[in-house]
C-alpha cells in the first residue's frame, strides 16, 4: 500500500447522478453470487439470507457466518454498505461486489461476521439508516457478535454512507473504512474520535479521488485519527487490492470501541 501525505483537488468530481449512471454501466447488472463459490461449509455458516423487522419495516439482508463459527465465542463484525450497482431488495445483490467476493476467495475462512444490509442508491437517507440499524439489531439477536468490535465500511455511494452513518452512530462503531467514496465534509466534526482508514484509486473516473483527499485533510486538521491509502491505479475498485492485501482486516480486527471514550457500546448493538 502507498500512503500519501499530499492532498489536493484531484480528479474533478462528477455529479452524484452522473457518477451513479456511469457506475452502473461500468459494473454491469449481474455479478456472481459469492455464496455459490463456497465449498464444504458447515451447516448454519456461510452466506445466510435473513429478513429484518424493525423501524424500516421488513427488509432482506445477508449475513456471513465464519466457517469456524462457535456461538460461545464473540466475533468481530463488519457492516458493509454496497454501491449503487448492488442496490435492490433481494438481500443478495449486496454481497456480490466488494467484501463478499473477498470472503469467497478465502472459501469462508474469514474471521468476521459480516452484515450486508441493502437499500437503494443513497445510504444517507433516514430510511436507509433504519435499514442498516434493523439489520444490525437482527444480527445481534441471532448471532454471537462482539459489540466492542463492530466496524462500518462501504464502497462508492456506500463510502459516503460510511462517513454519514458513522458520524450519526459513534455509540456503535469501533472503526470506519470508506472506500472510493464521495465526501461528506459537513460530518467532519463528528468524525474526529473514531479510527478511520480511507482508500481510493488515484485514477478513479467515477468518484474523483479529491473526495477522499479533502476528507482526510479536513479530519487531520481537526485532530482526528485517520490514515489514507491512495493506490496509483485507474478504475473505481480500490477495495479489491485492499482486501487482497489483508492488512486492512488485521487493522479492523484490532480496533475496540471501548478504547475510544472509555464507555461501553450502547444502542442497537449494545447490551
Amino acid at each position: 500500500m502507498s500512503h500519501h501525505a499530499r492532498f489536493g483537488r484531484g480528479t474533478p468530481v462528477l455529479t452524484a447522478f452522473a457518477a451513479c449512471f456511469v457506475l452502473m454501466l461500468s459494473m454491469g447488472c449481474a455479478h456472481e453470487n459469492p455464496a455459490s463459490q463456497l465449498t464444504g461449509m458447515p451447516a448454519g455458516t456461510g452466506f445466510v439470507l435473513r429478513t429484518s423487522q424493525g423501524d424500516a419495516g421488513q427488509h432482506k439482508y445477508s449475513i456471513f457466518i465464519p466457517r469456524d463459527y462457535n456461538p460461545a465465542v464473540k466475533y468481530p463484525t463488519v457492516v458493509f454498505l454496497h454501491g449503487v450497482g448492488e442496490s435492490g431488495s433481494d438481500g443478495i445483490g449486496c454481497t456480490t461486489v466488494g467484501i463478499g467476493p473477498a470472503i469467497a476467495k478465502r472459501n469462508g475462512n474469514f474471521p468476521f461476521i459480516v452484515i450486508f444490509p441493502q437499500t437503494g442508491m443513497d445510504w444517507c437517507t433516514a430510511d436507509s439508516e433504519k435499514i442498516m440499524l434493523d439489520a444490525l439489531h437482527d444480527a445481534q439477536k441471532n448471532y454471537s457478535i462482539d459489540a466492542d468490535r463492530v466496524s462500518l465500511t462501504g464502497m462508492s455511494s456506500g463510502g459516503k454512507g460510511t462517513w454519514v452513518l458513522g458520524a450519526r452512530h459513534p455509540e456503535i462503531f469501533a472503526a470506519l473504512v470508506p472506500m472510493g467514496g464521495f465526501g461528506a465534509a459537513e460530518e467532519v466534526p463528528k468524525l474526529t474520535k473514531v479510527p478511520i482508514w480511507v482508500l481510493h484509486n488515484s485514477g478513479d473516473f467515477i468518484v474523483g479521488v479529491g473526495n477522499s483527499r479533502e476528507m482526510v485533510q479536513k479530519i487531520k486538521e481537526s485532530g482526528g485519527n485517520i490514515q489514507y491509502t491512495e493506490y496509483d491505479a485507474g478504475g473505481h475498485d480500490c477495495w479489491d487490492a485492499a482486501y487482497d492485501e489483508g492488512q486492512l482486516f488485521s487493522w479492523m480486527m484490532s480496533q475496540r470501541h471501548s478504547t475510544l471514550a472509555g464507555a461501553a457500546p450502547k444502542g442497537p448493538m449494545g447490551n
